[in-house]
């Protein structure tokens, strides 16, 4: 009897470790590309997190059609910052216009490398996800 619970103990442990395991991985994972949800250290813009706004600030081209229907908001990109610190597979979550997505996807896309999320000592591809706000009170 105490083997037995003992080793149905054991049977769930594992299974319960294996499923923490999982959560870690993002749904975009395969058995040879793994992606992480979360990682031990994230992925990080140059200078710090903090600078990506500054960024995004400078670098934007407020779409002439958005600008005159008054289309404005917040629009958050995610992405995959792989191991290289290369940002791959982009999208926008929750869209507002053709322009204004495809506006926010080319910051995103022009952005410098980043440095990669990291597990242990290893680099790892991770998911991340920036907000980009589209304000007709900031167009230059």
């Amino acid at each position: 009897m105490r083997l037995l619970l003992y080793s149905l103990l054991l049977s769930l442990l594992s299974t319960l470790a294996g499923y923490a395991q999982s959560l870690r991985f993002d749904s975009i994972s395969t058995p040879s590309w793994k992606v992480y949800a979360l990682a031990e250290v994230s992925p990080s813009f140059p200078g710090g997190n903090d600078k990506i706004e500054s960024y995004i600030n400078r670098e934007m081209r407020y779409p002439k059609s958005a600008r005159s229907a008054n289309i404005e908001g917040r629009v958050f990109v995610t992405f995959v910052v792989n191991n290289k610190g290369y940002l791959v597979r982009i999208f926008v979550l929750n869209t507002k216009s053709k322009d204004i997505d495809n506006e926010a996807i080319r910051l995103v896309k022009n952005m410098p490398k980043w440095s990669p999320g990291k597990v242990g000592d290893r680099s790892v591809n991770c998911r991340f996800t920036v907000p980009v706000n589209f304000s007709l009170y900031n167009v230059r």
